[in-house]
């Protein structure tokens, strides 16, 4: 199964090729969650890594542009929104900065009729709702089968409603909140699109009882369509 909380997997990925080829490396955050990152600069710190190699700036989008046109940058690697990335294209131009980007898309996993559902299901849900569903991979959409469809949906759907939901420091707790407001109001008017637009709700749906504080939302499975009829 994919680990439930994984905030510096993107950052690792980045930040281990630039370092052992020699770079310094100016690591921007996200000005919302910040806190994993510097944990991160003190762990690099505590191996050893000399001062000033690896720099922490969990700046605003303001900031961040500055650093995209600065001339002393020479390679930009970015992951996140479609519209974010073709700005900082359109900024590194003009110095004719490299850019590497990594943007949003739809992550769907496919059931074959053979699929053995013991395995596939745990994988299928730490892959859709690791770190809380806040993830560029996170598995969006699955796909199955019409012959294993009913079964496929039922099997995700007790899993997703399984789900632990709770304060993120406690042992037990699988899914934990959103990291905004903005974000949660956003996540529910995506379930509330969908119900509008013919989609069923298997799993979740809403906000989770008995949290008074935190932008949680249930972890949700919704049934797009009935699938066609005929085929495999």
């Amino acid at each position: 199964m994919v680990p439930w909380n994984v905030p510096q997997f993107i950052a690792a990925a980045k930040l281990a090729p630039a370092l052992a080829t020699g770079c310094t490396v100016v690591l921007k955050p996200s000005p919302e969650t910040p806190l994993d990152s510097y944990l991160l600069a003190e762990i690099c710190r505590d191996a050893g890594l000399p001062e000033g190699v690896l720099s922490i700036l969990p700046a605003d989008r303001e900031v961040s542009e500055y650093l995209v046109a600065h001339p002393g940058v020479d390679k930009i690697s970015f992951t996140g929104s479609v519209a974010a990335g073709k700005r900082v294209m359109e900024v590194a131009a003009r110095n004719l900065t490299r850019v590497t980007l990594e943007l949003g898309g739809k992550s769907a996993a496919i059931v074959l009729p053979d699929a053995d559902l013991d395995a596939a299901v745990p994988g299928l849900i730490g892959s859709a709702y690791m770190n809380n569903g806040q993830a560029c991979v996170a598995q969006t959409r699955i796909l199955a089968a019409r012959s294993r469809y009913q079964e496929t949906a039922e099997r995700l759907a007790a899993a997703v409603g399984a789900l632990v939901v709770g304060d993120p420091q406690a042992d037990a707790t699988q899914v934990g909140p959103l990291v905004a407001r903005r974000q949660q109001q956003r996540s529910l008017d995506y379930i509330r699109v969908g119900q509008e637009e013919g989609a069923k709700v298997l799993a979740g749906g809403g906000t989770p009882g008995g949290l008074p504080t935190g932008w949680y939302v249930e972890p949700t499975l919704r049934r797009c369509r009935q699938p066609d009829a005929g085929g495999p």
